[in-house]
């Protein structure tokens, strides 16, 4: 590992320290708000049986199967969507600034200039996003670890660790896929829009699909299948789901790592 790559990579976070900030703040306070409420939600008659009249499947996907007991409970309310689609969108919209906007407006070529190869300057700038992904999911962590001890949120620790694994792993996958198209030249517009339709699709995929005959299978192609497949807050992971989503994001980088250091960059 390069003294320059760590070097760009810690610039590229202390640029980055204010979005750092807001991201870590804004999660950690929803995660505490989640679990500071589930006191007064366990013994909620109307929640469970609002849980128990949707159908099995479409309750599976929005994770809602058993929201009277925490680990249900912390699944609808966060992990099942909404923690999964923040941190994914944090990580597409700080790799596509980052690479593919700072390219269209002339910053990186000034960069390129330098006596650094291109692969490193961007290789360098996707860490410092996933390493703010990173921080994000362990604010999130330790908002759920606060209600463990004082909020009665008893969720194992194997299912905690687990599923912070794999909302991380997930997010970390978007930000690869745009950095794929981010160093392989695509415009902003493409960089942030094409990753972020596979954010939001493959979640209308996997939730849609078990509701209309005959296309349950293609809730397979969905990458909110692969990660969440199983419960990982009950310490089930899918295997197959997450080696999916890392083999994706190698590829992505690879190609996209490849491609940048032999094209024309894009003047301004």
């Amino acid at each position: 590992m390069s003294l320059s790559y760590l070097r760009l990579t810690r610039h590229s976070l202390r640029t980055q320290r204010r979005t750092l900030m807001v991201w870590v703040v804004a999660i950690f306070l929803l995660g505490l708000l989640t679990v500071t409420v589930w006191p007064s939600m366990k013994d909620n008659d109307a929640l469970s049986s609002f849980s128990e009249g949707l159908p099995p499947d479409l309750a599976a996907s929005l994770g809602m199967t058993d929201m009277t007991t925490p680990s249900g409970y912390l699944m609808g309310n966060l992990y099942a969507m909404l923690v999964p689609l923040l941190l994914a969108v944090a990580g597409i919209a700080t790799v596509s600034s980052s690479v593919s906007r700072d390219e269209y407006d002339g910053r990186l070529e000034v960069l390129f200039t330098f006596a650094v190869s291109r692969a490193t300057i961007l290789l360098a700038r996707l860490t410092a996003a996933c390493l703010l992904v990173l921080g994000t999911s362990l604010a999130l962590f330790a908002a759920v670890v606060v209600g463990r001890q004082f909020f009665e949120v008893d969720v194992p620790w194997r299912g905690l660790l687990a599923i912070t694994l794999v909302t991380l792993l997930f997010a970390v996958f978007h930000a690869c896929l745009t950095y794929g198209f981010a160093a392989c030249g695509a415009p902003p517009a493409v960089s942030l829009g094409v990753p972020l339709v596979v954010l939001v699709g493959g979640y209308m995929l996997r939730s849609l699909a078990p509701l209309v005959e005959g296309t349950d299978d293609l809730r397979r192609l969905s990458p909110w299948e692969w990660a969440l497949a199983e419960d990982p807050l009950a310490g089930d992971v899918s295997g197959g789901g997450l080696l999916l989503l890392v083999l994706l994001a190698v590829v992505a980088v690879v190609i996209g790592t490849v491609v940048v250091v032999r094209r024309d960059v894009h003047a301004p």
